[in-house]
């Protein structure tokens, strides 16, 4: 019966491209958070004071941790836990590290420029530290379900999405912020907390096909 199970739902590809866009929201909101604040430089410089140089530093500690070798801890660790507690773990830390940044942004845990700077670097910084290994768990999950068929167009589609995140993110997020930068910020933060919440949805099918 099992086995029958995971012929249908694999071999289906209609239930395929399904699971594609269920893992592949992870990019798209990732990517989004990734980029979308240089579209927001000059509101952040004359709502925020925040200058050129803070920006440089907001933007460039994101991805530190992959610097000092997290992508290939991630890869170690999704090895040895699946792609079901690996994603979920780090999924978590990607949206526990954009909600911070929202906050920091809005002023709710401090009110001073230079307080509200630090706390965006720091969900910044544990952003950044989900934000590549849930990429590398998505095509873990791709190649679990389109294996044997279209691996490789699935695995462009999904690239496609993060690419049309990070562009939506650019240019859509000053018309989302409005004139304040917190509600674009708010906003990102929010498509990744849905996104995990798509790939905890994606983890029903998962234990089937298993």
């Amino acid at each position: 019966m099992t086995e029958k199970i995971k012929q249908t739902l694999k071999d289906s590809p209609l239930m395929r491209w399904f699971i594609m866009v269920l893992v592949s929201g992870l990019t798209f909101s990732t990517y989004w958070f990734q980029d979308f604040f240089s579209g927001l430089k000059p509101l952040m410089e004359s709502q925020m004071g925040i200058t050129s140089t803070q920006y440089g530093t907001l933007i460039g500690l994101t991805t530190i941790a992959n610097v000092f070798g997290m992508i290939i801890v991630g890869g170690i660790i999704l090895d040895k836990w699946g792609i079901r507690i690996t994603g979920v773990v780090f999924g978590a830390i990607a949206t526990i590290g954009s909600a911070l940044t929202a906050l920091g942004a809005a002023g709710i845990l401090t009110s001073s420029n230079s307080g509200k700077l630090t706390v965006m670097i720091i969900g910044r910084i544990l952003f950044g530290t989900g934000l590549e290994v849930t990429c590398v768990v998505v095509l873990r999950a791709l190649v679990k379900w389109f294996k044997g068929y279209e691996l490789a167009l699935a695995m462009a589609i999904s690239m496609g999405f993060g690419r049309l995140g990070s562009a939506l993110g650019t240019a859509l997020s000053p018309d989302i912020a409005n004139g304040n930068v917190p509600t674009a910020v708010y906003f990102a933060a929010s498509l990744i907390g849905i996104s995990l919440i798509m790939y905890l949805v994606y983890l029903m099918f998962d234990v089937k096909i298993d």
